[in-house]
């Protein structure tokens, strides 16, 4: 008889380990959802304009130095002059090494996020970031922003065909950003 009981308590003991191991697995996801926290519709868009035009301006005004991870052609460093350089530009060092011109804002990130919000894309607030979902000829991408200090610290975009491209930002210009921007002149 206490041998059934022992089987029983062992079986309801191993039974409450796995619902609570289940349970701690679905908590854990890596896709922004809804909750108690999250805001959408005019208040995100307002609140990511907010952001967008603090990063817009901090970039203009320091410069920017934005590294650019794509999962399927490797690491771009694109550079943008500050707004009080008499020179004002922007340049990018592809994976080869090769440094060209930019001649698009929205390679930029905060840039991009601005052209977006004009948009009017889809965008969820949930704590220190933005999800944006943008709709290109009917396949979703989800773009990512993390926010820093008032300001846009990183971007993630992931598209329908799994490419990633992750996007760090520096409101800076260090010697290697400046060394980029003088090879793009020469």
């Amino acid at each position: 008889m206490s041998t059934i009981r022992n089987s029983k308590i062992f079986a309801i003991t191993v039974l409450l380990i796995a619902l609570a191991a289940c349970s701690g697995q679905s908590a854990t996801t890596n896709s922004p959802s809804p909750s108690a926290t999250s805001i959408t519709g005019k208040q995100a868009s307002k609140d990511f304009a907010k952001v967008m035009t603090a990063s817009v301006n901090l970039a203009t005004a320091n410069g920017l130095t934005q590294t650019t991870t794509n999962s399927k052609y490797g690491v771009y460093v694109l550079v943008l002059d500050s707004g009080t350089s008499p020179k004002y530009q922007a340049a990018i060092k592809n994976p080869d090494g090769s440094i060209n011109f930019v001649f698009e804002a929205d390679s930029f990130v905060p840039f991009f996020a601005q052209e977006r919000v004009n948009a009017n894309d889809k965008i969820l607030e949930t704590g220190d970031k933005f999800t944006l979902t943008r709709m290109i000829e009917g396949s979703a991408q989800l773009y990512e922003f993390t926010i820093s200090h008032g300001t846009i610290a990183s971007e993630t975009m992931t598209d329908s065909t799994g490419i990633t491209v992750v996007s760090n930002l520096n409101y800076a210009l260090p010697a290697t950003s400046l060394a980029i921007l003088k090879s793009a002149v020469n």
